[in-house]
C-alpha cells in the first residue's frame, strides 16, 4: 500500500472495479460529492484538504478488497462527528448498512471522560460491540488509523508518540488478530518511525544498501529451486518476500543483535494449488537444501487463532545462509493479505465452508465481548484487553480431542474458565496427560487436560494470583462480587459518600445527587444503580472517577444557564482565526483572547472566563487573577483545552532569571538554550551590587512544555538564584 494519500475519486473507483465489477459506483461517487460538500474548505493538520483523508481511506479499502458498502461508509465515515450530519441522514442517503458502519466507527468526542484512560477504554468498548454486530467496522477503524499513521508528520511530537503506542498495542495486534497482515505490517513498520526514529532510519539505510546484494540471492534460489519443482510436476509460483523492519527491530531487541548478525532477511515465498501440493513442494525444497534442525512449523494442521495457515520452514541456502521458505496455496495467501476484509465479498461464492472458518477466525471476539462486560474500571480493561491481544498461544486438547486455544503461561483454571463458566466455579484439581497436577502449573503444548468438579465446589481468590487469561480473572471476580454482592453495594455507597464529602464538602448531597449518580450508572452500562454501587464496593470502578463525572456534569448544567456563552460562538468553523483554537466544556468555534495577566501558550492548564461582551479570556489555570475570577464568580468559569496546535508554529516566552554574575555565565545559559532547541528573540541583562544580575530573556518556543524544560534546566545552574517564567 504505497500512497500515501489519494486526492481523486477515480482511483476508488477503478480500485474496486477490478474485483468487483457489479459494485454500485454511483453511490459510491455520490458519497464522494457529499462528503467533499461537507468538508469544503476545511484542512487537515497537514494543509491538505480534509476530503483527501476519506478518498485515502476509501482507497485503503478497495486494495482490501471490501464491498461498496464498506468503500461508501469510509467516505463519509467523518460527516457526522464533523460536520454535524445525523445519522438518520446518512441512512436515507446511502441505506441502513452504511449508517451502521459509519455508526460504529464515529468516536465517542462529545463525551466528557475523567482520564484520557477512560475514553480509550469506552471507545474499544463500543467499537468491539460494533464488531460484534459487523466486522467491517473494525476494517474500515484500521484503515482509517493507517491513513492517519502515513500523515502522522503533521502532528505534535507528544501526540505522535500517543497515537503510535495505542496503534503498536491495539490495532496492529487487532489487525493480525483478523489476518490483515498487509495492514498490520505497515501499521508495525510506521511506529517504530515515530517510536524509535534513529533504529527505523538505521534499518532503512542499511536495508537499502544490501538489496541489491539479497535480490541477487533471490534470484539465484528461484533459478535452483523452479527447475526442481518442475521435475517434481508441482505447478509453483516462487517469489521472493521482504522482512519488514519491525519485524527486524524485535528481533535485534530480542536477541541482542546487530543488523549484520541477522542473517535471515532472504525469504521465498512458494503459491500453489492445492494442500497436497504444499506439502509436496515441502519436500523438493528439503530435498534441495538441508532444513535447519525445529525451525519448521505446519500451520496448515495446527492453525493461528486468526486462521493463518503456511507451511514454515528453515534452510541452509545455496550460499550456506539461511533461507526461510514459506509454502501455501493461492487461497491461503488470499485470506493472508485481506483476512476477514473481504468475507462478504466472497462469502457466499465459498459457502458454508467459508462461513465456518470466519467463524473460527472470530472466536476470540465472543471473550473479548465478555471481557468488556466483566470488567468496568478503565485501567482493568485496557490492561486485559491488550494481554488478550498480544498473548502467544499454547495448544491443548480436552479428553475428547479437541483443540482448545490458550496465552502462554495459562493453567488448568484458565482451561475451566474456557470451557464453562460453571466448570471453572466447581473446579477442585485437574489430571494432565493423566497425572493429577497443580491448579497453579503453566500448561505446555500438545498436553492433554481434564477438569476435576464438585457439584458443590466455588472459587478461591488464591486463584487470582497465578490465572493467565483476563476472561478467568473477570469470571473469579464475578463469582465473589455477586456472592458478596450486599456487603459490596454497602461499602459503595459508602465510599461514594465519604469521597462526595471530602470533595464537596457538608452540602454533597446537593452534588451527587440519584439523579446524577443514576445517569452515571446507565452510562458506565450498569442497568441498575445497586449493581453499580456493588461495582464501587468491588473496587471494579474508581470513586474519584465517578465524581469527577459528577463534578463535570455539574459543569456542564451550569453551562447551559451561563449568560452570554451564545454570543461567544462564531459561524463557520472554516473561517476561524489563524493559530491556536480553544474548545471549552466540549464547545468549539469560541471567540476567545489570551490574557495577557498569565499569557497563556499551547501546552498550558487553561480555564475560560466567559466575560461580559469580550468574548472568552483564556487564563493559566495556575493564574492569581484566575482564582479570583474562580473564587468571585465560579459559574462564569469554564474548563478549556488547545485545540489545533501547529506543531511547527512558534510562540513568545519571556523568562527572567535572577543570578550571581561572573565569567562565562551567558556562556552556560545559551548552551543550555541551544540544547534545548529554542531560539532567543530578545535578551536584556542588568547588573547590580554584590555581583547580583538579573536577565530577561523572551524566547521562541513550541509550547509551555518546552518553557518548562529551559527553565527546570536554567534553574540547575549553581549560580542562578531563581528563574521564573513571566508575562511578556
Amino acid at each position: 500500500m504505497p500512497q500515501r494519500s489519494v486526492t481523486s475519486i477515480e482511483p476508488v473507483l477503478s480500485g474496486i472495479m477490478q474485483y468487483h465489477p457489479n459494485a454500485d459506483t454511483a453511490m459510491i461517487e455520490r458519497a464522494y460529492e457529499f462528503a467533499e460538500e461537507c468538508h469544503r474548505g476545511v484542512l487537515r493538520a497537514s494543509g491538505e484538504p480534509y476530503i483527501v483523508h476519506p478518498l485515502s481511506v476509501a482507497f485503503i479499502m478497495t486494495q482490501l478488497r471490501s464491498d461498496e458498502n464498506c468503500v461508501t461508509a469510509a467516505l463519509v465515515h467523518d460527516v457526522v462527528e464533523d460536520c454535524g450530519v445525523s445519522l438518520e441522514a446518512i441512512e436515507e442517503r446511502f441505506g441502513a448498512p452504511v449508517r451502521d458502519l459509519v455508526d460504529g466507527v464515529t468516536k465517542l468526542s462529545r463525551i466528557e471522560f475523567s482520564t484520557r484512560r477512560e475514553a480509550q477504554a469506552s471507545g474499544f468498548r463500543r467499537l468491539l460491540l460494533a464488531m460484534a454486530r459487523d466486522i467491517r467496522v473494525i476494517v474500515l477503524k484500521l484503515a482509517d488509523r493507517l491513513h492517519n499513521m502515513r500523515t502522522i508528520d503533521a502532528l505534535a511530537p507528544a501526540k505522535q508518540l500517543d497515537t503510535a503506542t495505542e496503534t503498536l498495542q491495539i490495532f496492529a495486534p487487532l489487525a493480525e488478530r483478523l489476518g490483515v497482515w498487509r495492514v498490520k505490517w505497515e501499521l508495525e513498520d510506521l511506529c517504530l518511525r515515530v517510536m524509535d526514529p534513529g533504529a527505523y532510519r538505521m534499518i532503512e539505510e542499511r536495508v537499502s544498501r544490501t538489496r541489491q546484494d539479497r535480490l541477487a540471492d533471490v534470484e539465484h534460489a528461484m533459478s535452483i529451486i523452479k527447475p526442481r519443482f518442475e521435475q517434481a510436476k508441482v505447478a509453483a509460483e516462487v517469489y521472493g518476500r521482504a522482512k519488514h523492519f519491525y519485524s527486524i527491530y524485535l528481533k535485534m531487541v530480542r536477541q541482542g543483535l546487530d543488523f549484520d548478525e541477522i542473517h535471515d532477511l532472504l525469504a521465498l515465498r512458494v503459491l500453489v494449488e492445492t494442500i497436497p501440493d504444499c506439502y509436496a513442494a515441502l519436500g523438493v525444497v528439503h530435498e534441495c537444501w538441508a532444513p535447519i534442525p525445529d525451525m519448521f512449523t505446519d500451520f496448515i494442521a495446527r492453525p493461528k487463532s486468526n486462521q493463518y495457515r503456511s507451511l514454515h520452514t528453515k534452510v541452509v541456502g545455496p550460499r550456506g545462509e539461511s533461507l526461510e521458505v514459506q509454502i501455501r496455496t493461492h487461497q491461503m495467501h488470499q485470506a493472508s493479505e485481506y483476512g476477514v476484509a473481504a468475507h462478504w465479498l466472497y462469502k457466499e461464492r465459498d459457502g458454508r465452508a467459508h462461513q465456518t472458518e470466519f467463524d473460527r477466525r472470530l472466536s476470540w471476539l465472543r471473550q473479548l465481548i465478555d471481557l468488556s462486560a466483566d470488567l468496568q474500571d478503565a485501567n482493568q480493561y485496557l490492561r486485559a484487553l491488550k494481554d488478550d491481544l498480544l498473548r502467544h498461544e499454547v495448544f491443548v486438547f480436552t479428553p475428547k480431542g479437541d483443540l482448545v486455544e490458550l496465552p502462554a503461561g495459562s493453567t488448568p483454571v484458565d482451561f475451566a474458565y474456557h470451557v464453562h463458566s460453571d466448570v471453572g466455579n466447581r473446579c477442585v484439581g485437574a489430571k494432565v496427560n493423566g497425572k493429577m497436577t497443580p491448579l497453579s502449573t503453566p500448561l505446555a503444548t500438545g498436553q492433554i487436560v481434564q477438569v476435576i468438579t464438585q457439584h458443590n465446589s466455588h472459587p478461591s481468590l488464591d486463584w487470582l494470583n497465578f490465572v493467565r487469561t483476563p476472561s478467568a480473572r473477570a469470571k473469579i471476580r464475578a463469582y465473589f462480587r455477586k456472592l458478596t454482592f450486599e456487603e459490596n453495594f454497602n461499602r459503595g455507597r459508602e465510599l461514594l459518600e465519604e469521597g462526595a464529602a471530602h470533595r464537596f464538602g457538608p452540602d454533597w448531597a446537593t452534588v451527587a445527587t440519584p439523579e446524577r449518580i443514576e445517569t452515571i450508572a446507565h452510562e458506565s452500562n450498569f442497568h441498575a444503580v445497586d449493581r453499580f454501587y456493588a461495582a464501587l464496593g468491588f473496587r471494579e470502578m474508581s470513586v474519584d472517577g465517578v465524581l469527577s463525572r459528577v463534578e463535570a456534569m455539574v459543569q456542564e448544567e451550569r453551562l447551559r444557564s451561563v449568560e452570554g456563552l451564545d454570543l461567544l460562538v462564531r459561524k463557520p468553523a472554516r473561517k476561524r482565526r489563524k493559530g491556536p483554537q480553544i474548545i471549552a466544556e466540549g464547545v468549539e468555534g469560541l471567540e476567545f483572547r489570551l490574557s495577557k495577566c498569565c499569557d497563556p501558550l499551547p501546552g498550558d492548564e487553561i480555564v475560560g472566563y466567559v466575560t461580559r461582551g469580550k468574548g472568552l479570556a483564556v487564563h493559566r489555570r495556575s493564574c492569581h487573577n484566575a482564582h479570583g475570577l474562580m473564587a468571585r464568580e465560579p459559574q462564569r468559569i469554564l474548563r478549556a483545552q488547545w485545540d489545533g496546535v501547529d506543531s511547527d508554529a512558534a510562540y513568545a516566552a519571556r523568562v527572567e532569571l535572577a543570578a550571581i554574575d561572573r565569567v562565562g555565565l551567558l556562556h552556560d545559559i545559551t548552551s543550555i538554550v541551544s540544547d534545548v532547541g529554542v531560539n532567543i528573540s530578545q535578551a536584556s541583562v542588568k547588573t547590580a551590587a554584590g555581583k547580583r544580575c538579573s536577565i530577561d530573556v523572551t524566547f521562541e518556543v513550541a509550547d509551555a512544555h518546552q518553557v518548562d524544560r529551559l527553565v527546570d534546566r536554567l534553574g540547575r545552574l549553581s549560580d542562578v538564584l531563581r528563574v521564573r517564567r513571566i508575562p511578556r
